[in-house]
């Protein structure tokens, strides 16, 4: 059955086999074609059939490179960085030739006092990101990657001497208010935000000025894991300081809603932290906050 479109939600799909000279010579495809209108869904069977076609008639073509397929990729600054040296590792290798195995032994020769799980995350990730975007586009090869086993990571542990994955101990109050006691009073705020909220780094250093709410004790984060996840989380902060979760509810917004867009609110009191700060400031002697880090420039001039 030649290639057919079908409506699926918003856009189209595909479904079928292309033919030439009344034969079929790619296929079954049940594919997206990722248009919203009919037209927009024939033009990609158009351009899919003559890419088909032409394969067959005369082959494959030159595969492309992965310098080439870096040049589909809309990278973000901190994924630019990560390829500068895959790219001089592995640039001039066409796709085809690249599979997981030498992306993995990549590690080791570009970050060799690293863990694994650095690997994986700054070598392994970005890479197939590149490549399985090219496929998406330009229908390369696609590729998949088996992650390190649990034998690669503790024999590279014992190489590079540390331990990877160790287990964290969470703070106590005790031990955040000795940090507070010890630390310049911009960190001292961080930190004592971040144990009472239970807030992310990430989360807490974003906050702008009119994120906070100090009449209704209430300060607006963007939405983290769960927020991402379609619940609006709900977090007071009790008599001890700890932030403990009072009400979880699911957005009625789409899953895959921006975190810009449905910010997730948390209850806080914001005197403990303004009262934080001024004791510590008025302890170190300091009228004026001074050498404040960049992030609490925004709420400290």
């Amino acid at each position: 059955m030649p290639l057919q479109i079908y409506k699926r939600g918003r856009v189209y799909w595909a479904k079928g086999w292309i033919e030439y000279n009344g034969r079929p010579i790619a296929g079954p495809y049940r594919r997206s074609t990722k248009a919203s209108t009919e037209e927009g869904a024939r033009d990609w069977i158009n351009h899919e059939t003559e890419r088909q076609i032409r394969r067959y008639v005369v082959g494959d073509e030159l595969s492309k490179t992965f310098s080439d397929a870096i040049m589909l990729y809309n990278a973000s600054p901190k994924a630019a960085r990560q390829l500068i040296p895959i790219v001089e590792a592995i640039g001039d290798l066409s796709l085809s030739a690249i599979s997981g195995a030498l992306l993995k032994s990549l590690g080791p020769k570009l970050k060799p006092k690293a863990s694994t799980d650095t690997w994986w995350r700054e070598i392994v990730t970005p890479a197939s990101a590149v490549i399985n975007n090219a496929h998406e586009l330009e229908g390369t090869p696609l590729i998949r990657v088996k992650p390190y086993d649990k034998f690669e990571r503790i024999a590279q542990d014992k190489r590079r001497g540390k331990l990877s994955r160790v287990e964290r101990t969470p703070a106590d109050k005790e031990w955040i208010e000795a940090f507070c006691h010890a630390a310049d009073p911009y960190n001292a705020a961080l930190v004592r935000f971040m144990f009472e909220t239970a807030a992310r780094i990430d989360q807490a250093v974003s906050l702008e000025p009119d994120d906070l709410r100090p009449h209704e004790n209430k300060v607006r984060v963007k939405a983290g894991a769960e927020g991402a996840s379609g619940k609006l989380d709900h977090r007071l902060a009790s008599d001890d300081g700890r932030a403990s979760r009072t009400a979880s509810q699911t957005a009625q917004e789409p899953q895959d809603r921006q975190a810009d867009e449905s910010p997730c609110f948390r209850l806080w009191q914001l005197h403990r932290l303004q009262h934080a700060v001024e004791d510590d400031l008025q302890t170190r002697g300091h009228s004026v906050p001074v050498s404040p880090p960049r992030w609490a420039t925004r709420f400290f001039h």
